[in-house]
C-alpha cells in the first residue's frame, strides 16, 4: 500500500473513532470517503482517458462528496470558510501589529485585545500556535513554539511570517483535504476535553477558536458530564495575564458564549448562538472576585456592551452581524455615545489613537513626510487616523445608527439671525460685543450642544486641506449630511425590537429607580468646563415634548403601548464621499 493511500486510510479511521461519540452514524457516508480517496488520486495524476464521461462522473463525485465533507465539517466544528477566513484574519492583525511596531517602535499602549475604553480590562485572545495545533496537528504547534522562543531576540518575527505563510490562501492549511483538516481538529477538541477540568473552559475555548458547532456538541454532553448550571449563556471567565500595579486592581471579566465570539469578531458565532443556540443578548456581564465567585453586572448587558466594544475596535462587520441578530443602538449608555462620539470625530484623546494599529490603516509609513518635520509628520498621522474612524462611522451609520440619537442638535438659526442684526446695524459681520451677548443668553443645554460641535469641527479642519476647512455651521450641515440618503434603512426604529426597549436600554432602569419618566440624551449630561451648572436640570431642556421636538428622539412611555407606537420619519443613512 502506497504511502498516499495509507495515510488517507489513517485519516479516515481516526475520524470514524472520533466521531463515534459525536453522531448516530457509525460509518462515514461512502461517498465522502470514496470522493477523498479520488480527490488524492486525480490530485497525484492528472487522467489522460479519453474518456469524457468518465471524468464527467468522477468531477460530479468529487463535487458531491465535498458538499458532505463541508456538512460534515460544520456540523461537528464550525462553517468551513468561516473558520479559516476567521483564523487568517487574527493570524494576519497580530502580524500586522508586531510589523508596526518593529517598524515605528512605538510604545505599545492599549492592546489590541483589551477593552477599547478600559485599558485594565482584559478580552479573550487566541494563541498563534494553538491556531497551528488545532489545523495541522500537536507537531506543528510544538515546533511553533520552539521557533518562537529561538527568534525572541527579533521578538518571534520569523514565526509569525511562518505562521502567516500556513494561513494564507495559497498556504499549507488551504491546500489540506477537509476530512483532514476535521481529523485534526476533533483530535485536538479531545485532547482539551481531558485535559480540562470543568466544561465551562471548553465551551470557552471553542468560543476563543470560533468552533461554533463544537459548542453545541459540548453542551450536549458529548465531550464529557456537563455541569447542570453550564448553558449558552453561562458567564465564562477570561483569564488574564498576572499584572503588577499598586493603581490597578485587575480582576478577570465574565462573559458569555456570544460575546466571547462578538469581542473577537466571529460572525458566524454571533448567528450561529443566537438564531439557534438562543443566546440570550441581555445576559448581564460579570467579574470574579477574589473569593472565586462571579459578581453579575446587572448594568452591562453583553448586546449593548459587544456593540460598543465592536464600535470602538474597528469591526464594522461585527456591528451588522449584532444588528442583524437584534442589538439596537438604542441600548448604548449615554457614556457609551458619549465616548463613540469622542473617538469616531477625533477629539478630545484623539490623539492617543495616532499611535497605534488600531486606528491607523495596514499600509501606514512611518517614514512618510520623514523631511518635513515632526508638524508633517504629525499631520500624516492624524490624517491617516481621521481617515479610518470616518470609514468605520460612515460603516454604522449604514448600519443603522440613529442620526438624532448620536448626533447633538444645534440651532442654527443663532448665526442666521446674529448675521441678519450685523447688517442691519451697518456691520459685515456680529462683533465681538454681539456674540458675547448671544452666548450669554443661550441656554445651558444649547452651549453644551455647540462646544461639542466645535470640537468636531476643529478636529476636522486639523487633518483637512485649507481650501477645504469648515466653518462651524457648513461642519455641523457637512455632519447632518452624513445620514442623508433615499434609501429607507429599517434599523433606525427597530419597531420589532420595542417590546424589549424598556428592559435593555440601560438609561430606562436609571429612570426608574429616579421615579422619572424620561431620560436626557448623552449631550446633554456630556461634561463641559464652561457650560457645567451644578443647578443643571432637567429643567434647562423644559418639557419632554421640547425634547422630542429639538432632539428628534420619540420617548418612550414606562409602560410601551405598541399599538401607540408610530413609524419614525429619519433619512436613511449613507456612506460619504
Amino acid at each position: 500500500m502506497s504511502h498516499k493511500k495509507r495515510k488517507l486510510s489513517g485519516v479516515i479511521d481516526d475520524l470514524q473513532n472520533l466521531l463515534g461519540p459525536l453522531t448516530s452514524y457509525e460509518l462515514l457516508s461512502l461517498t465522502v470517503t470514496s470522493s477523498f480517496a479520488a480527490a488524492a488520486t486525480i490530485k497525484s495524476k492528472r487522467p489522460k482517458e479519453k474518456d469524457t464521461n468518465a471524468l464527467l462522473c468522477v468531477e460530479e463525485s468529487l463535487a458531491q462528496g465535498r458538499q458532505e465533507e463541508l456538512h460534515l465539517f460544520e456540523t461537528h466544528i464550525a462553517p468551513y470558510e468561516d473558520l479559516l477566513n476567521a483564523a487568517a484574519a487574527h493570524v494576519n492583525m497580530i502580524f500586522g501589529d508586531e510589523i508596526f511596531y518593529f517598524n515605528t517602535s512605538y510604545d505599545r499602549g492599549k492592546g489590541r485585545y483589551t477593552d477599547p475604553t478600559r485599558r485594565d480590562i482584559e478580552g479573550p485572545k487566541p494563541d498563534l500556535h494553538v491556531w497551528m495545533g488545532l489545523f495541522l496537528g500537536p507537531a506543528a504547534e510544538k515546533a511553533s513554539r520552539a521557533r518562537f522562543a529561538k527568534d525572541e531576540e527579533d521578538e518571534g518575527k520569523i514565526c509569525y511570517e511562518d505562521i502567516q505563510k500556513a494561513f494564507c490562501p495559497a498556504g499549507s492549511i488551504r491546500a489540506m483535504p477537509i476530512l483532514e483538516l476535521a481529523r485534526n481538529i476533533l483530535q485536538y477538541l479531545e485532547t482539551e476535553a481531558n485535559k480540562l477540568r470543568h466544561q465551562s473552559e471548553l465551551l470557552r475555548f471553542c468560543a476563543t477558536y470560533g468552533l461554533s458547532h463544537a459548542a453545541r456538541n459540548v453542551l450536549k454532553g458529548k465531550y464529557g458530564e456537563v455541569e447542570k448550571e453550564l448553558t449558552i449563556n453561562t458567564l465564562l471567565v477570561i483569564p488574564c495575564q498576572p499584572k503588577i500595579s499598586i493603581f490597578l486592581s485587575v480582576r478577570p471579566i465574565c462573559m458569555p458564549f456570544v460575546g466571547i465570539g462578538a469581542v473577537l469578531g466571529y460572525s458566524h458565532v454571533v448567528s450561529f448562538a443566537v438564531q439557534t443556540m438562543e443566546a440570550d443578548l441581555q445576559t448581564p456581564m460579570g467579574i470574579k472576585l477574589e473569593n472565586g465567585q462571579v459578581k453579575k453586572l446587572e448594568e452591562y448587558r453583553v448586546g449593548k456592551e459587544v456593540l460598543r466594544w465592536a464600535i470602538l475596535s474597528k469591526q464594522p462587520e461585527m456591528v451588522n452581524t449584532l444588528v442583524e441578530n437584534g442589538v439596537q443602538f438604542r441600548w448604548l449608555s449615554n457614556e457609551d455615545l458619549e465616548e463613540i462620539w469622542k473617538v469616531l470625530f477625533h477629539v478630545d484623546d484623539g490623539q492617543s489613537d495616532e499611535y497605534g494599529p488600531r486606528w491607523l490603516p495596514s499600509d501606514y509609513d512611518p517614514m512618510m513626510n520623514y523631511g518635513g518635520g515632526m508638524r508633517e509628520m504629525r499631520r500624516y498621522r492624524a490624517r491617516s487616523c481621521y481617515k479610518e474612524k470616518k470609514t468605520v462611522l460612515s460603516a454604522i451609520i449604514a448600519a443603522g445608527l440613529p442620526r438624532d440619537l448620536f448626533c447633538p442638535p444645534m440651532d442654527d438659526s443663532i448665526e442666521t439671525n446674529a448675521m441678519e442684526e450685523a447688517k442691519a446695524n451697518g456691520l459685515n459681520e456680529p462683533s465681538e460685543k454681539m456674540w458675547i451677548k448671544i452666548t450669554r443668553e443661550m441656554s445651558q443645554s444649547e452651549g453644551k450642544r455647540r462646544d461639542l460641535i466645535a470640537m468636531a469641527c476643529v478636529a476636522y479642519n486639523q487633518v483637512t486641506k485649507r481650501a477645504n476647512k469648515k466653518t462651524f455651521c457648513e461642519f455641523y450641515q457637512h455632519m447632518l449630511a452624513m445620514w442623508n440618503t433615499n434609501k429607507p434603512n429599517m434599523c433606525v426604529s427597530q419597531e420589532s425590537h420595542l417590546s424589549e426597549f424598556e428592559d435593555a436600554d440601560p438609561r430606562w432602569r436609571d429612570c426608574q429607580k429616579k421615579g422619572e419618566t424620561m431620560f436626557r440624551p448623552w449631550w446633554e449630561e456630556s461634561h463641559s468646563d464652561y457650560w457645567d451648572d451644578e443647578d443643571d436640570s432637567l429643567e434647562s431642556t423644559t418639557s419632554s415634548n421640547e425634547v422630542e421636538d429639538t432632539a428628534g428622539l420619540r420617548l418612550l412611555p414606562m409602560h410601551i403601548d405598541e399599538s401607540d407606537g408610530s413609524e419614525e420619519s429619519e433619512d436613511g443613512l449613507s456612506e460619504e464621499e
